[in-house]
Protein backbone atom coordinates (compact mmCIF):
# COMPACT_ATOMS: atom_id res chain seq x y z
CA UNK A 1 0.00 0.00 0.00
CA UNK A 2 1.46 3.53 -1.11
CA UNK A 3 1.40 5.98 2.05
CA UNK A 4 -0.60 9.27 1.20
CA UNK A 5 0.75 12.78 1.12
CA UNK A 6 0.28 13.16 4.63
CA UNK A 7 2.07 10.35 5.83
CA UNK A 8 4.75 11.27 3.18
CA UNK A 9 4.90 14.02 4.48
CA UNK A 10 5.47 13.41 8.05
CA UNK A 11 7.91 11.00 7.40
CA UNK A 12 10.37 13.61 5.89
CA UNK A 13 9.56 15.69 8.11
CA UNK A 14 10.96 13.38 10.71
CA UNK A 15 14.12 12.94 8.48
CA UNK A 16 14.48 16.95 8.30
CA UNK A 17 13.66 18.23 11.28
CA UNK A 18 15.89 15.44 12.72
CA UNK A 19 18.91 16.38 10.13
CA UNK A 20 19.00 19.78 10.84
CA UNK A 21 16.89 20.46 13.81
CA UNK A 22 13.50 22.94 13.72
CA UNK A 23 15.52 26.20 13.77
CA UNK A 24 17.63 24.89 10.26
CA UNK A 25 14.61 23.14 8.68
CA UNK A 26 12.88 24.88 6.05
CA UNK A 27 9.20 23.95 4.72
CA UNK A 28 11.51 23.53 1.13
CA UNK A 29 13.66 21.19 2.62
CA UNK A 30 10.68 19.05 3.85
CA UNK A 31 9.03 19.52 0.88
CA UNK A 32 11.81 18.35 -1.34
CA UNK A 33 12.29 15.51 0.72
CA UNK A 34 8.47 14.38 0.62
CA UNK A 35 8.66 14.99 -3.19
CA UNK A 36 5.90 17.45 -3.62
CA UNK A 37 6.00 21.37 -4.21
CA UNK A 38 5.90 24.10 -1.54
CA UNK A 39 2.44 24.99 -2.50
CA UNK A 40 1.68 21.39 -1.96
CA UNK A 41 2.88 20.62 1.62
CA UNK A 42 1.31 24.28 2.47
CA UNK A 43 -2.16 22.75 1.44
CA UNK A 44 -1.61 20.28 4.25
CA UNK A 45 0.02 21.77 6.98
CA UNK A 46 0.03 25.95 7.36
CA UNK A 47 3.25 26.74 8.74
CA UNK A 48 6.63 24.63 10.13
CA UNK A 49 5.60 24.88 13.57
CA UNK A 50 2.35 22.99 12.39
CA UNK A 51 4.52 20.01 10.70
CA UNK A 52 6.71 19.85 13.64
CA UNK A 53 3.56 19.55 16.19
CA UNK A 54 2.01 16.50 13.62
CA UNK A 55 5.55 14.96 13.31
CA UNK A 56 5.56 14.87 17.31
CA UNK A 57 2.19 13.54 17.69
CA UNK A 58 2.87 11.38 15.41
CA UNK A 59 6.14 9.90 16.55
CA UNK A 60 4.38 10.06 20.68
CA UNK A 61 1.23 7.96 18.94
CA UNK A 62 3.94 5.49 17.32
CA UNK A 63 6.24 5.26 20.26
CA UNK A 64 3.58 4.58 22.99
CA UNK A 65 1.79 2.29 20.28
CA UNK A 66 5.19 0.46 19.97
CA UNK A 67 5.45 0.07 24.24
CA UNK A 68 1.76 -0.71 24.52
CA UNK A 69 2.77 -3.87 22.24
CA UNK A 70 5.48 -4.88 23.92
CA UNK A 71 3.60 -4.97 27.26
CA UNK A 72 0.85 -6.82 26.27
CA UNK A 73 2.88 -9.43 24.54
CA UNK A 74 3.84 -13.09 25.99
CA UNK A 75 6.21 -13.48 28.19
CA UNK A 76 7.14 -13.04 32.44
CA UNK A 77 7.08 -9.88 33.90
CA UNK A 78 10.35 -8.92 33.71
CA UNK A 79 10.73 -9.87 30.11
CA UNK A 80 7.46 -7.69 29.53
CA UNK A 81 9.07 -4.56 31.20
CA UNK A 82 12.02 -4.76 29.49
CA UNK A 83 10.91 -5.09 26.03
CA UNK A 84 8.33 -1.51 27.05
CA UNK A 85 11.61 0.07 28.41
CA UNK A 86 13.47 -0.80 25.15
CA UNK A 87 11.30 1.34 23.56
CA UNK A 88 12.38 4.52 25.72
CA UNK A 89 15.79 2.88 25.38
CA UNK A 90 15.84 2.97 21.88
CA UNK A 91 14.67 6.61 21.45
CA UNK A 92 17.85 7.88 22.85
CA UNK A 93 20.48 5.00 22.07
CA UNK A 94 22.84 5.74 20.24
CA UNK A 95 22.08 5.28 16.68
CA UNK A 96 21.13 7.53 13.65
CA UNK A 97 17.60 7.37 13.79
CA UNK A 98 17.92 7.57 17.83
CA UNK A 99 19.50 10.61 17.21
CA UNK A 100 17.04 12.30 15.11
CA UNK A 101 14.58 11.18 17.56
CA UNK A 102 16.22 13.02 20.68
CA UNK A 103 17.00 15.81 18.32
CA UNK A 104 12.95 16.16 18.01
CA UNK A 105 12.15 15.66 21.55
CA UNK A 106 14.86 18.38 22.50
CA UNK A 107 13.19 20.75 20.03
CA UNK A 108 9.45 19.45 21.56
CA UNK A 109 10.88 20.32 24.86
CA UNK A 110 11.08 23.71 24.47
CA UNK A 111 8.21 24.14 21.45
CA UNK A 112 5.64 21.76 22.66
CA UNK A 113 6.41 21.15 25.87
CA UNK A 114 2.96 18.94 26.10
CA UNK A 115 4.63 15.41 23.72
CA UNK A 116 7.32 14.84 25.72
CA UNK A 117 4.85 14.46 28.56
CA UNK A 118 2.35 12.49 26.94
CA UNK A 119 5.05 10.30 25.75
CA UNK A 120 6.28 9.67 29.28
CA UNK A 121 2.64 9.75 30.19
CA UNK A 122 1.69 7.00 27.65
CA UNK A 123 4.83 4.43 28.31
CA UNK A 124 4.05 5.18 32.23
CA UNK A 125 0.27 4.06 32.07
CA UNK A 126 2.03 0.63 29.48
CA UNK A 127 4.12 0.00 32.37
CA UNK A 128 1.90 0.33 35.04
CA UNK A 129 -0.72 -1.54 33.32
CA UNK A 130 2.00 -4.55 32.97
CA UNK A 131 2.69 -4.30 36.84
CA UNK A 132 -0.96 -4.73 37.53
CA UNK A 133 -1.24 -7.27 35.49
CA UNK A 134 1.43 -9.03 37.93
CA UNK A 135 -0.48 -8.04 40.81
CA UNK A 136 1.21 -4.74 41.63
CA UNK A 137 -0.39 -1.36 40.79
CA UNK A 138 1.96 1.19 41.04
CA UNK A 139 2.34 4.22 39.04
CA UNK A 140 5.05 5.33 40.95
CA UNK A 141 7.20 2.64 40.53
CA UNK A 142 6.34 2.83 36.51
CA UNK A 143 7.48 6.40 36.78
CA UNK A 144 10.36 4.83 38.28
CA UNK A 145 11.17 2.74 36.08
CA UNK A 146 10.81 4.82 32.88
CA UNK A 147 12.77 7.52 34.90
CA UNK A 148 15.63 5.33 35.54
CA UNK A 149 15.80 3.60 31.89
CA UNK A 150 16.33 7.14 30.66
CA UNK A 151 19.33 7.75 32.58
CA UNK A 152 20.58 4.40 31.37
CA UNK A 153 20.05 5.43 27.88
CA UNK A 154 21.82 8.36 28.26
CA UNK A 155 25.11 6.21 29.19
CA UNK A 156 27.49 5.95 26.38
CA UNK A 157 27.33 2.70 25.78
CA UNK A 158 26.69 0.07 23.84
CA UNK A 159 22.83 -0.95 22.75
CA UNK A 160 23.98 -4.61 24.52
CA UNK A 161 25.18 -3.02 27.48
CA UNK A 162 22.27 -0.94 27.67
CA UNK A 163 19.82 -3.88 27.39
CA UNK A 164 21.79 -5.82 30.13
CA UNK A 165 21.39 -2.73 32.21
CA UNK A 166 17.76 -2.26 31.57
CA UNK A 167 17.19 -6.23 32.81
CA UNK A 168 19.55 -5.40 35.91
CA UNK A 169 16.96 -2.47 36.59
CA UNK A 170 13.83 -4.54 35.93
CA UNK A 171 14.70 -7.48 38.05
CA UNK A 172 15.90 -5.88 40.92
CA UNK A 173 12.62 -3.49 40.99
CA UNK A 174 10.58 -6.73 40.24
CA UNK A 175 12.46 -8.64 43.20
CA UNK A 176 12.28 -5.83 45.38
CA UNK A 177 7.90 -5.38 45.21
CA UNK A 178 8.25 -9.27 45.35
CA UNK A 179 9.93 -9.25 48.81
CA UNK A 180 7.86 -6.81 50.04
CA UNK A 181 4.46 -8.62 48.75
CA UNK A 182 5.64 -11.74 50.68
CA UNK A 183 6.80 -9.65 53.79
CA UNK A 184 3.11 -8.61 53.45
CA UNK A 185 1.86 -12.51 53.24
CA UNK A 186 0.60 -11.36 49.88
CA UNK A 187 1.02 -13.20 46.12
CA UNK A 188 4.66 -12.73 44.99
CA UNK A 189 4.71 -9.49 42.03
CA UNK A 190 4.33 -11.63 38.65
CA UNK A 191 2.62 -14.30 39.84
CA UNK A 192 -1.12 -13.55 38.87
Amino acid sequence: MTAGPRDRILAAGLDVFGRHGFRQTSMALVAEAARMSRPALYQHFKSKEDLFRAVGERLVVDLVEAAGAAGRADGPTVDRLCRVLSVKVELTGPTVAAARRRELFAEANSLAPDLPAAFRAGVVAVLADVLAQAGTADTETAALLFDSATGIALEPSSSDEHARRLRRLVELVVGGLTRHRTALGEPPCGTR
